[in-house]
């Protein structure tokens, strides 16, 4: 799934310049023997991804290229056996298919290990949610040319973390004199996650301006169960990201910058499951 894509190589390098809460005493560490590592793992993920950097001296740039490792030893290993990695070098990342013996089950426990070529061994351990959430219904209208609707969902018992996201598809063919479509949230709570108390029904609203000015537009609701290692890194990350904003303006920010959430020992990142739920639905 591409729901979480865009946390994983800038949440890597984030670690690298901000050190995440771990095991690892950084403080006398010289950056380039730093490895840092992002997994999130989900039953419905076509492929299981694991990304790997290593820092860079002082002084010498942090670039995507120069800080991949390409050669260490990356499993997973549950109940049902090992899960062996290789590298591509067109995604910089290490991939396995989730399919067949390698699949991720839900409600199971999975051990992360890799072996680095100097020998550095960074383990980690997540649980994958047995449940995903529940979407109930979607009902919406259009009013002049916004979609104006409304999702409800449920989560069920033991369920405390939940990730809410938004998305759509619409067709480049346009009416002349209408702008390009957009989605805007109503409710902010829910762009980023959110505790909630268990078997909760949730009810969130949306708008998709300019829906009406376009051939086609299909809604997308993604809710995924996260467990307490994921919300607290996707969390920390985000105050992280924040801070981050609020550094460059005009008015200076005088809140210390806080630790990014590490589950590692070994290393910096996180490693962590999620199972969620997609649903798609015809606005025009």
């Amino acid at each position: 799934m591409k729901s979480f894509l865009h946390f994983f190589t800038i949440s890597v390098f984030s670690c690298l310049f901000l050190t995440c809460k771990t095991g690892v005493e950084t403080d006398n560490l010289d950056p380039q023997n730093l490895y840092a590592v992002t997994s999130f793992i989900s039953p419905q993920d076509s492929i299981i991804k694991v990304y790997l950097f290593r820092g860079r001296p002082l002084g010498v740039m942090l670039r995507a290229d120069s800080a991949l490792v390409t050669n260490a030893i990356v499993q997973i290993k549950s109940i049902d056996g090992n899960i062996d990695f290789s590298f591509n070098f067109d995604e910089y990342r290490y991939e396995a298919l989730n399919l067949g013996k390698n699949k991720i089950k839900a409600g199971q426990e999975y051990n992360l290990s890799i072996k680095t070529k100097d020998g550095v061994l960074i383990n980690g351990k997540c649980l994958v949610p047995a449940f995903a959430p529940k979407i109930g219904k979607i009902t919406g209208a259009f009013i002049n040319n916004d979609y104006e609707f409304s999702v409800s969902m449920s989560t069920e018992k033991n369920s405390q973390y939940v990730y809410y996201q938004q998305d759509m598809k619409f067709s480049r063919k346009l009416t002349i004199g209408v702008d390009r479509p957009y989605l805007q949230f109503s409710d902010r709570d829910f762009v980023f996650p959110k505790e909630i108390l268990p078997s909760s029904d949730l009810v969130t609203n949306g708008i998709i301006r300019n829906a009406k000015g376009t051939e086609y537009c299909n809604l997308i609701v993604t809710v995924s169960n996260l467990e307490s290692s994921m919300f607290r890194y996707l969390k920390s990350y985000n105050n992280y990201n924040n801070w981050a904003i609020n550094t460059g303006g005009l008015l200076p920010n005088f809140n210390e910058p806080q630790p990014i959430y590490s589950n590692l020992t070994g290393g910096i990142g996180i490693f962590a499951g999620f199972n969620q739920v997609e649903y798609m639905q015809k606005v025009k």
